[in-house]
């Protein structure tokens, strides 16, 4: 056990030494602003539908990007898993972009400490007439809630892996922290930044990323 700790703070202090180092490189940066809007409509106990709207600015939040409409079909097996499948569409003054995924969540709560602990893998291909490219996407999010609290704070941390790309590798993360609060039982606010570190790629960017979430059921 001891043994196994050891090699994970190596591996920690490898990444965080990599990241410093990195961070000395002369890099572009730029502040994005995502506003996001979800209706959530539950068939039954094990499936949801969501349908999602999203707006996003770019170049210090001053020049408008894309416009993003999502469709997602949700399972539920059991209480602490989801897996879910479904289609985004991209409208941008470049080239429109599509994209499908599957997306898979599995959480885990601590009574004692009211944590909840959230694993999530999620397969997406973009593509549209100028390219293609396929990414696997795990993510980590460990969030704070108690009953007799609205909001809920939480940390996040995303890696995003090349697949059948020009290259396969690791391209991109995002370290991010955010607050959630229940306005009502089936509306909730959110609000994050996210760090987006983009790497091994041809044009490296520090990105920040300020997003602002509403979501209601229908």
């Amino acid at each position: 056990m001891i043994v196994g700790v050891r090699k994970i703070g190596i591996i920690l202090g490898l990444i965080l030494i990599y990241m410093g180092l990195y961070a000395q490189i002369e890099i572009p940066n730029d502040a994005v602003l995502w506003l996001k809007v979800d209706a959530n409509y539950k068939i039954d106990k094990k499936w949801r539908a969501t349908a999602a709207q999203q707006l996003r600015w770019r170049n210090n939040m001053r020049t408008f990007k894309s416009s993003i409409s999502e469709f997602t079909l949700t399972h539920i097996p059991i209480k602490a898993l989801h897996v879910s499948a479904g289609y985004r569409l991209t409208i941008q003054n470049v080239a429109n972009k599509n994209r499908v995924f599957v997306h898979v969540r599995y959480k885990q709560r601590s009574k004692r400490l009211k944590l909840n602990g959230f694993l999530y893998l999620k397969a997406q291909h973009n593509f549209n007439h100028l390219k293609q490219s396929t990414y696997l996407r795990p993510k980590v999010k460990i969030s704070y809630s108690r009953k007799r609290y609205k909001w809920s704070p939480y940390i996040t941390n995303e890696w995003f892996l090349g697949i059948n790309n020009e290259q396969q590798a690791f391209d991109a993360y995002r370290i991010g922290v955010g607050m959630a609060y229940n306005i009502h039982k089936k509306q909730k606010i959110t609000a994050s930044y996210v760090y987006n570190n983009n790497f091994n790629t041809v044009n490296p960017a520090h990105i920040h990323i300020w997003r602002v979430n509403y979501s209601f059921g229908l």
